[in-house]
Order: structure tokens, then sequence, then C-alpha cells
């Protein structure tokens, strides 16, 4: 079951990464808890990150949209921030989920929806990035974390 949620996590991810003109400080409050609910489903812990507002992609987004910010929780933003601009394909995988497992919890919270509200061609992007990438190491790995936190 744990590619399905890694797929999941991957079509919030690539909404957010900052590929192509998909760039955080673009999107609205709103819209970022809309497609996390929507897509991944699981509820981000209420963690608080004073450094985060240290952070310039985060003052930037912060500026944009003032006060609607405050629907987003850190642990949320700090994941997405984490997230940016990873160019390396071959880690990816890995960082993303770890980077979640981190910040959020459980990959193994996360639903699992065969339309997750995302365009066909990016599910299909995402479909085909994962499995070339997930490795069954990889999924022995993710589980052991997950075993281990």
């Amino acid at each position: 079951m744990i590619k399905e949620q890694v797929i999941q996590l991957f079509h919030f991810y690539t909404l957010f990464s900052g590929v192509g003109d998909t760039k955080f400080v673009n999107q609205s409050p709103d819209y970022i808890v809309e497609k996390w609910n929507r897509i991944v489903g699981t509820i981000p812990p209420a963690t608080k990150y004073p450094d985060l507002k240290l952070n310039k992609l985060y003052n930037e987004w912060k500026n944009k949209w003032g006060k609607n910010t405050e629907l987003v929780p850190d642990s949320l933003l700090i994941y997405i921030i984490e997230t940016q601009h990873n160019t390396n394909v071959e880690s990816l995988i890995e960082e993303v989920v770890e980077k979640y497992q981190n910040y959020i919890g459980y990959i193994t919270q996360i639903k699992v929806d065969r339309n997750p509200g995302v365009h066909e061609l990016l599910i299909q992007i995402v479909d085909d990035l994962i499995n070339l990438m997930l490795t069954p190491k990889l999924i022995r790995e993710i589980k052991l974390r997950e075993l281990l936190s």
C-alpha cells in the first residue's frame, strides 16, 4: 500500500514544488489547504516553527496573502518550503517522503484516492516517476523509518 500513498504525496508535491509555474508563493492559503485535504487527507501537526518567519520564501508568501496565511499550519508550510526545487531526481522520492515523516507524520496515514483532483497529465507523470524510482528497497526503508519512529 505504501506505493499508492507515495503517489498521493507526489500529486500534492508537484502542485507546490516550484517546478514550472507551480510556485508556492503564488498559491493561496485556502487552495493549499483544499489540495492537502483532497489529495493527502491527513491533519498536519499544530507544531509551531518560529524560525519559519526567517525564511525568505515564507515571508514573500505571507506578504502576498496576508492574514489568510494563518489557515495553513506551520508544519505544512515548512514541509512545502523544505521540498522546493529539488533537482536530483534520484533522491527526490526519498527526500519528499522523509520530510513528510519529519514534519507531518506516518506515510501510511495518507489516504488513497484514485481521483486526487489533479490534471490527468500530472497523474500520468507522477505514476511514471514512481513506477521508475520507487524500488522495493526504498519501500522497505520507508516502512522501517515508520516502525522506528
